[in-house]
């Protein structure tokens, strides 16, 4: 049993290291990245080991239904002999009474061999014992669920973060364009005579500051994506680029489209097989009242010399038995009783936490769902005040280019620009943000309901 722990353990090894060696050269869509954590994260693998642990650890509890049959075998050398003293008129009739005989009953060299068998035939404690084993199964695959739900949910939180990062680092860099553009045409202006330099230095810190921002968009985006790479199981340092092939808008339109869910009547799973354990806990304590019967057998020979001669076969002895064995627990175990209690007050106290996991759950829902429905009206509303600044800002870099504009008109109409941008972004991440937290509310009561 213990190679197979070990070989689970070596395949889990081989799959990170390999992982970890992989890099991301093909667009990774939002669900393939969700897919991808969930079966390779490390923590995932180290689940499912602890998963498999626990399937051995059944069958391992299964297989003591079994008989235990062994071999064994003793050589010993008597440095010295024990006498036991015995009546005496036994060997001499002659002897006075009371008298007694030292004698020896055993040789300078002994040994034993044979074949050893022993099964329960009735053990009540077996049974719970069992059950525990099993329930602790179940208990694994649920936690490995669970596992599984929180590196979904950590890879979209971070799938989306990269998006908006990069989104941030686009228009970072079409602004840095934009303002380049604005002072090499106030330049031009200049060396015709047709602007001041004060306009054109003013320009110049615009395209500066812009510059300073797109130094930290980039840096935010390096981060957002060692962040997703981590997130994956993957190491964050890794300097292949990520591809995303879903797009912010897309991810906003993925969860706009989901179907909006009602609460489920939530039944903690994992407090239910708590529970379910310590009451297999209290039988197999209860039980322990019960007389346990067993049968045992031997079939051996033993050897008796003073001479150290093992193959001289006339020394060696058959032995052979059969027997039936019954054990009935008197006065043992007086702290059974506060174990019982303890057990059942643990039950009570699960019942108690299962409430409030359930009301829990159910408030984390209705803020999410609350969030979510006013960050997407915020988020509508953002897009379409974009839309309206960048219009309004390619205008003016236009009216500028021709000399229509001012210098401070212009200021204004990026600084609208940018206002909007910003808003946007935040609006796109405290939506996602939410959606994201009220999907997995729902899937975490799904899963703890049992229905998933």
């Amino acid at each position: 049993m213990q190679q197979k722990y070990i070989f689970v353990l070596l395949l889990a090894n081989i799959f990170s290291t390999q992982l970890s060696a992989q890099q991301l050269t093909t667009p990774l869509s939002y669900q393939q990245a969700r897919a991808w954590a969930a079966s390779k994260h490390s923590k995932s693998l180290a689940s499912t080991i602890k998963e498999a642990i626990a399937e051995q650890a059944f069958k391992e509890e299964q297989a003591s239904f079994l008989p235990q049959v062994y071999a064994d075998a003793n050589l010993q050398r008597n440095l010295i002999i024990p006498v036991t003293p015995v009546p005496a008129i036994a060997f001499d009739p002659t002897a006075a009474e009371g008298a007694l005989l030292p004698l020896r009953f055993s040789t300078n060299w002994t040994a034993n061999m044979g074949v050893n068998a022993q099964v329960e035939v009735f053990n009540p404690q077996r049974k719970s014992r069992l059950s525990q084993a099993k329930i602790k199964r179940e208990q694994a695959i649920l936690n490995t669920a669970e596992e599984r739900l929180l590196l979904e949910q950590a890879v979209s939180t971070a799938y989306a973060e990269g998006l908006i990062a990069l989104e941030q680092q686009v228009l970072a860099t079409a602004d840095t364009l934009a303002k380049y553009a604005h002072w090499k045409v106030a330049q031009l202006q200049f060396s015709a005579g047709r602007q001041t330099i004060i306009t054109v230095n003013q320009l110049q810190a615009d395209l500066n500051t812009s510059r300073i921002n797109l130094a930290d968009a980039e840096r935010i985006e390096k981060l957002a994506a060692a962040k997703l790479r981590y997130t994956l199981g993957l190491n964050p340092r890794l300097d292949a680029p990520l591809a995303y092939a879903d797009s912010l808008l897309s991810l906003v339109a993925f969860y706009k489209r989901q179907e909006e869910r009602t609460e489920n009547d939530l039944i903690a799973g994992k407090y239910s097989l708590e529970n379910r354990l310590l009451q297999a806990q209290v039988k197999e304590l209860s039980q322990a009242y019960l007389p346990t019967l067993s049968l045992k057998g031997y079939y051996g020979a033993n050897y008796y010399d003073n001479s150290f001669q093992l193959f001289k076969s006339q020394q060696w002895n058959g032995n052979s038995y059969v027997a039936l064995g019954l054990r009935i627990p008197l006065f043992e175990n007086w702290d059974r009783f506060k174990k019982i209690n303890q057990y059942r007050l643990q039950v009570q106290q699960n019942e108690l936490l299962q409430q409030d996991e359930k009301f829990k759950n159910t408030l984390d829902y209705i803020e999410a769902q609350g969030l979510a429905v006013q960050h997407l009206k915020a988020l509508e509303t953002a897009q379409k005040n974009l839309s309206l600044a960048q219009q309004n800002f390619n205008l003016s870099s236009t009216q500028f280019r021709e000399g229509m504009l001012l210098i401070s008109e212009l200021q204004q109409s990026s600084y609208q620009y940018s206002v909007a941008r910003n808003a946007y972004l935040n609006a796109a991440y405290h939506y996602l943000t939410a959606a994201i937290k009220m999907e997995f509310t729902i899937r975490k009561d799904s899963l703890v309901s049992g229905n998933s």
